[in-house]
């Protein structure tokens, strides 16, 4: 076998020029080597890959968001309650829920017929009239309701409803306020990553997500394709025959130098017997 001129390198009965960095040469052509994690062929390398597990539904936000209807809304104000795309203020302790609108709980009370004067109502001093004082209702006196208490129509004293409820008497409607249109979830538990609407288990180090499984990630000099990374490559051109070796030609350059020597030696002698025959002078 000769030898390749220095930079090249032999192959299969020829020399070529080395390959550049990260690719490894067959006959003329130069590969991109193979990243890790896959599986070297000619001119592709096969992903490994493996099993993450099924996906799971994202959730909403758990600190800034609510959850209604499959769909994410932002959390509402205080002293407000959400359902769907509306906030709803929230009934007081003791109020009775209904949508849009709290029933009021059962301590209203009357405050009798009234009085043909304001002094015989504070005299008679029934609910506390001769403190809280009375007043003038449609040409009749009447006891001042108490505290947390106002007048609905002559005789009942009904429960306050809370600041921003319309009050009706026997109940409280709820101010509400639009909360968007909300959003899909795509948050994902800690440890979960969200891929096409769902959360999966991250995959390890140099592999990428699809779906349940994981793929091996192409890198350097490839090309990712799916399941396989394709190979970048150029040509090195035809190669060249190699020359002999220094060891090859000290080799021949003996054998020359002792096959000359035999002839040499071989003239010589045959010149000295030629030289000793004797001379034969015809008749």
């Amino acid at each position: 076998m000769g030898t390749c001129p220095y930079g090249s390198v032999y192959d299969a009965g020829l020399c070529y020029p080395q390959c550049k960095s990260g690719f490894s040469g067959i006959g003329p052509i130069c590969y991109g080597d193979c990243p890790p994690n896959t599986s070297n062929t000619l001119d592709v390398c096969i992903k490994h890959s493996y099993t993450r597990g099924v996906g799971t539904i994202p959730d909403c936000n758990p600190t800034t968001e609510y959850e209604n209807g499959a769909l994410c809304y932002p959390n509402c104000k205080p002293d407000f309650k959400g359902d769907g795309p509306v906030c709803w203020g929230v009934c007081p302790s003791g109020f009775k829920n209904y949508d849009g609108f709290c029933g009021k709980p059962n301590t209203e009370y009357g405050r009798g017929t009234g009085y043909h004067s304001q002094a015989a109502c504070v005299d008679d001093n029934k609910h506390n009239a001769g403190i809280n004082g009375c007043e003038y209702y449609y040409g009749l006196w009447y006891p001042k309701c108490d505290k947390g208490f106002h007048n609905y129509d002559c005789c009942i004293c009904t429960p306050d409803c809370p600041p921003g409820f319309s009050d009706d008497g026997a109940t409280c409607y709820k101010p509400s306020y639009p909360n968007g249109a909300g959003r899909v979830p795509n948050d994902c538990p800690s440890g979960k990553e969200l891929f096409e609407g769902l959360c999966y288990v991250p995959c390890k180090p140099g592999y990428s997500g699809f779906y349940a499984s994981c793929f091996a990630e192409c890198s350097g000099n490839t090309t990712d394709t799916g399941t396989q990374c394709q190979k970048d490559e150029y040509g090195r051109g035809v190669g060249t025959i190699p020359g002999l070796s220094t060891v090859t030609w000290v080799i021949i350059i003996g054998i020359l130098a002792i096959i000359i020597i035999f002839i040499v030696a071989a003239l010589i002698t045959s010149v000295r017997r030629a030289e000793k025959a004797p001379i034969v002078i015809p008749a």
